[in-house]
């Protein structure tokens, strides 16, 4: 013979049902996303200029807290960029922060490979490339991707690879 236990509902006693509805703050973040988008370009100029900055520092010092700076700034840029109909933001922000956190053991970063990142992503802002871009967009893309890849997956290093 079983016997039912009806928990009681503490944490729904506790809890009080005021605030907007679901429906309601999404709505609202909606309009923040909207209001946001129209000065986009502003923002994501700026991170720009903080990230040649901080990359600047990174190549003439190789200090950590320099690319920790880098990181941050590109890792912002690429959730931005979904949101905003930047998705090249986000694919060549992710290949950059995937090469500086996931590359195997042993293989130092190469400077050659983040700079053609940091160009990448200089470029797609410059040239408001919303969407998925044209077709050399994409090859390059993807060329930063396979080099990414080779070094995190693989973890071999081609010296010779042509960004």
């Amino acid at each position: 013979m079983a016997e039912i236990i009806h928990p009681p509902k503490r944490l729904s006693m506790k809890v009080t049902r005021t605030g907007p509805s679901p429906e309601d703050a999404i709505a609202a973040a909606e309009k923040v996303v909207e209001n946001t988008g129209a000065v986009f370009g502003d923002l994501i100029q700026a991170d720009i200029g903080r990230l040649d900055e901080a990359f600047a520092k990174y190549k003439t010092e190789g200090d950590r807290t320099a690319l920790n700076a880098v990181f941050r700034i590109v890792h912002n840029m690429r959730g931005l960029g979904a949101t905003f109909q930047y998705p090249l933001l986000t694919r060549i922000g992710t290949s950059m922060c995937r090469y500086i956190t996931e590359r195997k053991e042993g293989i130092e970063l190469d400077p050659g490979l983040l700079e053609s990142h940091v160009d990448a992503l200089r470029a797609v802002v410059k040239a408001h490339v919303q969407g998925d871009g044209d077709k050399v967009s994409q090859e390059v893309a993807a060329r930063l991707e396979e080099l990414v890849v080779e070094v995190t997956i693989t973890g071999v290093q081609d010296d010779t690879a042509q960004t």
